[in-house]
């Protein structure tokens, strides 16, 4: 009777799981995506896409001569229907939505042979193409800006000079002497505003660190030699760590996909943490939950994490899986479970998913379950009260941010509530992560010291 009790719950969590993992295409947009933009959580999306492919993994792009460049499109529903085309005949690789005055926009666009930024100054309801500012045969790829400072920066590819900067909107593009980098990607830091990272692949370093909002920079490649970085996505909930998507070209200048690395240290050392042998175009954490990620790979692969990246699932049931998919973002939505996410992909537009949740964090048809932690943060000890509904033996790991164990203990024929208490010694203050495991349900906490 216990042994069928088991196999319906394992169904019931299978079932559960191929559900979640259902995409479902959205109609409207074109079929090379360049980048999708959330800003907020009212349903807006900005999806900007063309119809004719760029080689983007080359280590020189070559930009599509002819006029198949086809701006961008919002929805102010949650991707039920797109409006018009916006900036028509023109790529749009990104769009920034100033800080400091959110009616003024910015769009990095391409139209034949040069590219240049456009502005609007009315939320994007028209833009002045007549007047493109930092005119360029390079490309500016992605922007950021602090909230605390009116200086937009931007990462370049087909430069050597690829980091760019402007405090005067763009009517001058700024570089900075003896400073080379083709850059494919530059983010904000969510602890410190005047923090930036900045990677690609043209340089000595890859990967550089700014803590005085872009006037210097600093590098280290421990573990990324002979590689380049694609995109970088600063963690929420820990200000040491770092995710980037990584690949390397061979002596014909061909892709190969590298996977995902995490650095603990601030981008001094990193390690290969999942997505081995992938390339992965993009990462984007959860806005407002920190414990999901997502990573956009190639063919047709979204991975999952609901772990803060301590372990990852593929979701791509229901995705093509002939093209690459170019872009990922978490959107900041509300959902009964889980999270909702949207990808781009490099041939068939863009898709949407249900309600992702994890085998790691389903509490709805979970055997294990995490009830109550306390205290939190804690001093010298914390106590995890859970419930296990198998009766079989329940596996405890606790982790540092590093991923290293520092407590493993497996406590035997355990049938419902239950209580573990942890009494570390010579424990630094910061956060650490807690696993519990019955062989068939995995639930991950963060512990705060």
């Amino acid at each position: 009777m216990k042994n069928y009790i088991l196999i319906l719950l394992v169904l019931c969590v299978y079932s559960h799981i191929s559900f979640a993992q259902s995409w479902e295409k959205v109609s409207g947009v074109s079929p090379y995506v360049n980048t999708i933009l959330v800003p907020d959580n009212t349903g807006k999306v900005i999806v900007c896409s063309d119809s004719i492919q760029t080689n983007i993994l080359g280590q020189t792009i070559e930009f599509p001569p002819g006029v198949f460049q086809t701006g961008y499109q919002e929805s102010n529903d949650f991707c039920k229907t797109f409006g018009e085309v916006k900036l028509r005949d023109y790529s749009v690789y990104d769009i920034l939505i100033s800080q400091q005055n959110p009616q003024n926009w910015y769009a990095s666009v391409r139209r034949l042979i040069e590219g240049g930024i456009a502005k609007s100054t009315n939320a994007g309801l028209t833009w002045d193409t007549d007047n493109l500012k930092c005119q360029s045969s390079s490309q500016i790829i992605k922007f950021a800006q602090s909230k605390l400072s009116n200086v937009i920066h931007g990462a370049e590819i087909n430069s050597y000079k690829g980091y760019k900067y402007t405090d005067d909107e763009f009517t001058n593009c700024y570089t900075l002497e003896n400073f080379v980098i083709q850059a494919r990607d530059i983010k904000i830091s969510p602890y410190d505003q005047n923090t930036l990272y900045l990677a690609g692949d043209r340089s000595l370093q890859h990967f550089y660190v700014s803590s005085d909002n872009g006037k210097t920079w600093s590098g280290d490649v421990s573990g990324l030699e002979n590689k380049r970085i694609l995109c970088i996505q600063p963690s929420r909930w820990n200000k040491a760590v770092i995710y980037v998507g990584v690949d390397s070209l061979d002596s014909d200048r061909m892709s190969h996909g590298k996977g995902i690395f995490q650095s603990v240290d601030s981008g001094k050392t990193w390690k290969l943490i999942a997505a081995q042998g992938k390339t992965v175009f993009s990462i984007s954490q959860h806005p407002l939950n920190d414990k999901y990620m997502a990573a956009a790979c190639d063919s047709g692969t979204v991975l999952f994490s609901g772990s803060w990246g301590y372990e990852w699932e593929n979701f791509s049931d229901g995705l093509p899986k002939e093209v690459s998919i170019s872009n990922v973002i978490i959107t900041p939505w509300e959902a009964q479970n889980g999270a909702i996410v949207l990808v781009g992909t490099y041939g068939n537009g863009l898709y949407k998913s249900k309600a992702i949740i994890t085998t790691v964090e389903d509490q709805i048809s979970s055997s294990l379950k995490i009830l109550n932690i306390s205290p939190l943060p804690f001093i010298e000890s914390v106590t995890i009260d859970f419930v296990n509904e198998l009766g079989n033996t329940v596996k405890i790991t606790i982790y540092d941010i590093q991923g290293r164990i520092l407590e493993e203990k497996i406590l035997g024929n355990i049938y419902g509530g239950s209580s573990f208490k942890w009494l570390p010694v010579n424990l630094n203050s910061g956060m650490y992560i807690i696993k519990l495991s019955n062989g068939i349900s995995t639930v991950y906490k963060k512990l705060i010291k």
